[in-house]
């Protein structure tokens, strides 16, 4: 389904906003203000599928109209990245969502309001995506479906890949036994979520699938990309210290990788795939990346 002007700016301003407010909630003392930007052309193409040159330019047009050339130029719904590292060809198209939702200088929400009014006169605004009820840090299991739905008519249509990733907590029993259940509820499984919500939040979609179980759907993904996510995935885990009380705890994760259309033509059964294929992890020393066969 093709993408009117309006949708496309109103999905690129959304995907700002909620990463910049992501990685505020995973550490809201971050100095290294990258860590809360996306690249345009990442945005761009998972919205409309356009690679090399056209993304190039496209990605140039929408700078354009939503960030001004100067960095500290507030009147613009988007603002320029402020790190020294603008200039660096690598950087150069990133842009900071500007957040001031309830002030009155707000572009960006402003901008968003206008630009919901203008699609809910022409169709229904976009149900809200719905959280898992118990933390409500990532999206619940009932969502799942929904999105790989829409990314699969998507998909199909501009020939592109989904990749699925089934993950857990290693020895996670262990954990629940050495500090109790609720004790695991109310610090560690949050802040778990939290990294994987800031990991996955300009890629795809992030799902609590169980009580120790997570889903991450990327669409527009290939077997080398899933796989290198995935392994970001593992070793943020493995390099993340988390706080239990005054304890510190050390966590692996492992990690099974499905690919729509390959492992399946509908969501159960590649996410079955990615099931088995994170058991495999399992059984062969956890801490680990596996893609299913």
């Amino acid at each position: 389904m093709k993408l009117s002007d309006d949708e496309i700016e109103l999905a690129i301003l959304q995907r700002y906003i909620e990463q910049y407010k992501n990685a505020e909630l995973a550490d809201s003392e971050v100095r290294d203000k990258c860590t809360r930007e996306l690249d345009m052309r990442e945005v761009l193409r998972d919205l409309i599928g356009e690679v090399g040159a056209a993304l190039d330019h496209s990605t140039k047009i929408w700078l354009t109209r939503l960030a001004s050339s100067k960095p500290y130029d507030v009147d613009t719904p988007l603002l320029r990245c402020s790190d020294s590292r603008l200039n660096n060809s690598t950087h150069q198209y990133h842009a900071r969502a500007f957040l001031n939702a309830g002030k009155a200088s707000a572009p960006a929400w402003d901008r968003i309001r206008e630009l919901q009014a203008n699609i809910s006169n022409r169709k229904p605004l976009v149900t809200p995506k719905e959280l898992e009820q118990k933390f409500k840090i990532l999206l619940s299991q009932p969502q799942e479906q929904k999105d790989f739905t829409a990314w699969a008519d998507e998909a199909r249509e501009n020939q592109y890949q989904i990749a699925v990733l089934f993950f857990d907590i290693d020895n996670f029993k262990l954990l629940n036994t050495k500090y109790t259940e609720t004790k695991v509820d109310e610090s560690l499984l949050p802040e778990a979520q939290y990294l994987i919500r800031g990991k996955a939040a300009s890629r795809g979609g992030a799902y609590r699938h169980g009580g120790e179980e997570f889903v991450v759907i990327l669409p527009n993904h290939d077997r080398d990309e899933a796989l290198a996510f995935a392994e970001k995935i593992r070793a943020a885990f493995e390099a993340h210290t988390f706080k239990m009380g005054e304890d510190e705890e050390r966590l692996t994760v492992s990690v099974g990788v499905a690919l729509w259309p390959y492992h399946g033509e509908t969501f159960n059964r590649v996410l079955q795939a990615a099931n088995n294929a994170e058991r495999i992890a399992k059984t062969e020393g956890r801490n680990r990346v596996k893609l299913a066969d």
